[in-house]
């Protein structure tokens, strides 16, 4: 959920520069139309990306940012300069870098390892692996050699191929069992992290393709492989136990067992593999001595909140943690000293690295919009530029889902989970104040009236009103015949509709104070996903998930004076995400989780357009103002804008 409210945003965004987007083609863009929809063509794409993976270079003079849309290059001597874009890199999954900066390696969905010469910016090989994804990558140490895995969770055999980094020929291939990490150990033999067991394979000496066990992790499957840098430790973890294990003795030691409460999730060795470290999720930081075995005086966060990312510095003195409260916490080792610096957004991390010295951090959130760059000694945080931050003047506000934005009142809205409360603010980051449910459930659905001076918001089986301006509450509605899912007000804001999650939707009237039910629809047998009123508010457009009693990813047209329904459209394969009318009325727009946005001309029901996103599906649509652009975003966060080509 929290993932997909960041969606919403990237997708408010869009919106926000959508005006300066049309106003300069638009007078010769003609609006969509039934008449000319199948025109329609992709015209522009807006956003890098949502944030998968992160990259500092050894040198510390280059971040590769794996995105949904490519990977980009920045330059971290200018970091809130323009990055580079490196060509074809969507749908990668791994990179790395060499260990003297010059290669970046980069595994692809498809299986292909992409091989680029950062100083020339040019593409150096491009290997086939066979239509499996690479789940592994790893130089050896004079950068001559590059494994790669090709294997998924769902593949029993993972095929390892070496490639020479200089001719782009094949050295050596072998299969292992659901390998989850590869590296190179000191004698340049290959490691392999597989299943319960960690594997050596001796390639380089002419031994037997099949790589030689090593050692029994003891029948677990760990969450968590970590080599240290000269392939001669790796540590373990299954949640409740942490153990390491010496790859040159073969001796095995339990650093630390827990099987009642406090379990780790992440794992990492100090440079040296001095130290290795692991963070849980009840605010402990658990630091262990590599040579002795022994427990080192263990930190804690002020809060027991998530630790979701950990790393050393390079000094090995430090250790910096990312709590999932938004909050960095650096300590030193040896004083145990604690500096705390707020970073602006909450969530998981999926990079958390120091750079070549302890003044400068990096870090990604998961959720995918943000890349951070912390200068401690200032406490000074820049971003980097993926996906708006939208704050409170308190941080990034936690864990929010819905969101909504009003063009008219310039306003945004957005629920926080698990607490009742809706926090209205302005685009700038201005808060405008909270608006409090008094329940401190969910909050599912967030709506405005047109003019932006309502706002409506569903805790499930009620539904509360306040006028914006002031902020004070006009009243509660009950919802006595299920969990009010979605909401949408009429053109005139007179009518809020709410749409439950048993397919139900309801018309209420907002416009006099006993707010009384106006009708109820009938006709869906799923959770109502989306509702669109047409500009005139005589119909009201309704998605579902269906079942089989119906057309299962159904959408209706409702006239809201009959309360009948007029037209059934049901051509999407997957569940539809959205609907929205053409400022006309003419076009009605969906999105759908099976990858496709399609029109339909609302007077025939006549699918006009097929409009296929490159990804895994569609989350949400709107018209432009004047009607001559649509616009997308898909599950790989980026906007999609389509026109009718201009003459």
């Amino acid at each position: 959920m929290r993932r997909l409210s960041l969606v919403v945003v990237l997708m408010i965004w869009g919106l926000a520069i959508f005006p300066a987007v049309y106003a300069q083609d638009s007078p010769a863009r003609p609006p969509i139309t039934p008449q000319n929809a199948s025109q329609l063509s992709l015209i522009n794409t807006l956003g890098r990306g949502g944030v998968r993976d992160a990259e500092w270079s050894p040198d510390g003079k280059t971040l590769a940012v794996l995105s949904s849309g490519g990977i980009w290059l920045h330059n971290m001597d200018h970091p809130i300069a323009e990055p580079r874009l490196l060509t074809s890199q969507a749908g990668s999954t791994r990179m790395v870098f060499s260990s003297d900066s010059r290669w970046l390696a980069v595994g692809l969905e498809d299986g292909t390892i992409h091989l680029w010469d950062i100083p020339a910016m040019s593409l150096a090989f491009s290997w086939d692996g066979g239509d499996v994804p690479v789940s592994g990558l790893a130089f050896n140490a004079d950068n001559t050699i590059l494994a790669g895995v090709n294997g998924s969770w769902a593949t029993e055999i993972d095929v390892i191929t070496l490639w020479d980094v200089t001719t782009g020929n094949i050295r050596a291939t072998t299969d292992a069992f659901s390998s989850e990490q590869v590296a190179f150990a000191q004698d340049n033999s290959l490691l392999i992290a597989a299943s319960d067991q960690v594997l050596v394979w001796n390639w380089s000496d002419g031994s037997p393709e099949t790589p030689e066990t090593i050692i029994e992790l003891g029948g677990v499957l760990p969450l968590d492989f970590e080599f240290n840098r000269g392939g001669t430790l790796i540590a373990t973890n299954d949640m409740h136990t942490v153990d390491l294990y010496d790859l040159v003795s073969g001796e095995k030691y339990m650093l630390y067992e827990n099987w009642l409460s406090a379990y780790m999730n992440c794992l990492d060795f100090s440079l040296d593999g001095g130290f290795v470290a692991a963070g849980s999720p009840n605010g402990g930081v658990y630091i262990w001595n590599t040579t002795t075995h022994e427990q080192e005086a263990s930190p804690r966060t002020p809060l027991y909140v998530d630790v979701v990312a950990l790393t050393f510095s390079p000094t090995n003195d430090q250790i910096a943690v990312f709590t999932s409260d938004g909050v960095l916490h650096l300590w030193d080792i040896n004083e145990h000293f604690q500096q705390e610096i707020i970073s602006g957004y909450s969530g998981y991390s999926n990079l958390l690295e120091f750079g070549l010295d302890d003044t400068t951090l990096i870090a990604a959130n998961s959720s995918g919009s943000i890349v951070w760059q912390w200068d401690i000694s200032s406490g000074q945080l820049v971003q980097l530029g993926y996906g708006p931050q939208y704050s409170t003047g308190m941080g990034m506000i936690p864990y929010i889902d819905p969101i909504t934005f009003s063009l008219r009142a310039n306003l945004f809205a957005s629920g926080v989970v698990q607490s009742g409360v809706v926090h209205l603010w302005r685009p700038d980051g201005e808060p405008r104040g909270l608006l409090e449910t008094n329940r401190n459930y969910n909050v599912l659905a967030v709506a405005f009236n047109d003019a932006g001076t309502i706002l409506a918001a569903s805790t499930g089986d009620r539904v509360f009103l306040w006028d914006t301006r002031d902020g004070k509450s006009l009243i509660g509605l009950i919802i006595r015949s299920g969990t009010a899912a979605v909401l949408a007000f009429n053109p005139e804001g007179t009518v809020l509709t709410v749409g439950l999650w048993g397919g139900t939707i309801v018309l209420r009237d907002t416009a006099t104070e006993d707010r009384r039910i106006l009708g109820t629809m009938e006709g869906h047998t799923g959770t109502i996903t989306s509702l669109s009123f047409s500009p005139d508010g005589r119909l009201l457009a309704s998605a579902s998930k269906g079942d089989e009693s119906e057309p299962k990813y159904s959408i209706r047209l409702w006239d809201t004076l009959t309360e009948e329904t007029v037209a059934t459209f049901s051509d999407h394969t997957d569940m539809v995400t959205h609907v929205v009318f053409s400022p006309d009325g003419t076009v009605l727009a969906s999105s759908s989780q099976d990858g496709t946005v399609r029109l339909w001309d609302v007077a025939t029901g006549e699918n006009l357009a097929v409009l296929n996103m490159p990804v895994y599906w569609g989350k949400n649509i709107v018209f432009s103002h004047d009607g001559t652009l649509l616009a997308g975003v898909g599950s790989d966060d980026i906007i999609r804008l389509w026109g009718i080509p201009q003459p």
